[in-house]
C-alpha cells in the first residue's frame, strides 16, 4: 500500500496548481474553522479490494485488485450561475480544469510498469455546506505483490 500511495502523490506533486497532497484522515470533514490544509488539496485513500493468492508457499504471490481515491478539495470563489460575468464564472470554475489535470495525469499511470495503469471508475462531486467543493475521483489498477 505505501508503494502505491508514494506513486501517486509523487505523480500529484507534479501538478504545480495542486498546494496541498496528503493521505485523507477526514481533514475536509472533521474541523473547528478550517480545514487545515491549503486549496486546492488532493487527499488520497489507498484500497486493497481485493487479493488472491497465486504462488507457491515458498514464494508467496498475491494478486492485488487494489483502488485509489483522490478527492480534490477546492474553496468556492465567485458564482458559477449563468447571469454572472462571464470572467467571474471562468474564475469560479477554473476547479474543473485542475480536476481535468489531475485527470489526464493519473490515467494509465503505471507507476514505472510496476502495475497495470490506472483506470477511472468514477468522479463524483461530495454534497457540502461548509462552502467547499469536494471532487473525489476513483481509479483501479492491478498488480502481483511478492513477499
Amino acid at each position: 500500500m505505501k508503494e502505491l500511495f508514494l506513486a501517486v502523490t509523487a505523480k500529484l506533486k507534479t501538478i504545480t496548481a495542486l498546494r496541498w497532497i496528503d493521505e485523507d484522515y477526514g481533514q475536509a470533514d472533521n474541523y473547528q474553522l478550517r480545514p487545515a490544509i491549503e486549496f486546492p488539496a488532493a487527499l488520497v485513500t489507498v484500497n486493497y479490494d481485493s487479493t488472491e493468492d497465486t504462488g507457491e508457499a515458498i514464494d508467496m504471490e498475491q494478486h492485488v485488485r487494489a483502488s485509489v481515491q483522490v478527492r480534490l478539495v477546492f474553496e468556492t470563489t465567485g458564482e458559477t450561475n449563468t447571469y454572472a460575468p462571464d470572467t467571474v464564472r471562468q474564475q469560479a470554475l477554473a476547479r474543473f480544469d485542475i480536476v481535468d489535470q489531475v485527470h489526464e495525469y493519473l490515467q494509465s499511470f503505471d507507476n514505472l510498469g510496476k502495475m497495470a495503469g490506472l483506470t477511472r471508475t468514477s468522479m463524483q462531486s461530495e454534497p457540502r455546506r461548509d462552502g467547499y467543493k469536494v471532487v473525489a475521483i476513483r481509479y483501479v489498477t492491478d498488480f502481483t505483490e511478492a513477499y
